[in-house]
């Protein structure tokens, strides 16, 4: 039985991969204002992304009561879907604390006892341009090439930038690919498998028709 970290755990990819994990792991789900239909096997912790003193109380709670993280889960994410110039200083800060900072922060603080694997969540948009996207875009990127570094420097740890073309989440309107297809195919392709790592998981492509 493994122990992994979900963040954004409450709603959309994250409670999904929560649900089907729930059986043969130990879960630590974070959230940050809605509140999660709880499972069983799991230990919740409310967490503000934003806030980098909460990331370092979560981070030390994580350390203090847990021997070790076997997988991270970076799934929590944050996208203001609007032409460049309509975005304002607080949608471009919410993204970038959310979708970037916080995951390599969150990364960082945790590194020494992860044993296994870091999984990030990217999109379609790690690869892909579309216009109305350009901050969300611009994380997703980063998100993609942290990865890859990443993946070059901690030769212990296998790293993975998964990337999800529309999922039907709340984020996206319910539109897209149903939510639990791309959960089972995270499990399927990077916890029941282990890849090179660094190697995109571009699920994008794969339910492209569906």
């Amino acid at each position: 039985m493994s122990t992994i970290i979900i963040t954004g755990a409450a709603t959309g990819i994250g409670e999904s991969l929560a649900k089907l994990l729930s059986n043969d792991h130990k879960l630590i789900l974070t959230y940050h204002s809605s509140k999660p239909n709880r499972i069983s096997n799991a230990d919740y912790y409310q967490l503000d992304l934003n806030s980098e003193k909460e990331i370092l109380n979560f981070s030390q709670i994580i350390k203090t009561k847990y021997n070790q993280i076997d997988i991270l889960i970076n799934n929590a994410a944050v996208c203001h879907d609007k032409k460049f110039i309509n975005t304002n200083f607080t949608e471009i800060n919410q993204q970038i604390n959310v979708n970037l900072s916080a995951l390599i922060k969150l990364s960082l603080n945790l590194l020494p006892i992860i044993k296994q694997k870091i999984i990030n969540i990217g999109s379609e948009c790690s690869k892909e341009i579309y216009p109305e996207y350009a901050v969300y875009t611009a994380t997703k990127f980063a998100v993609r090439a942290f990865t890859q570094v990443l993946a070059k420097e901690e030769s212990g740890i296998h790293t993975y930038c998964v990337n999800p073309g529309p999922t039907a989440t709340k984020m996206n309107g319910f539109f897209g690919t149903e939510v639990t297809k791309i959960a089972q195919a995270i499990i399927d392709q990077t916890i029941n498998t282990t890849p090179q790592s660094g190697s995109d998981i571009d699920l994008y492509k794969q339910f492209k028709n569906l």
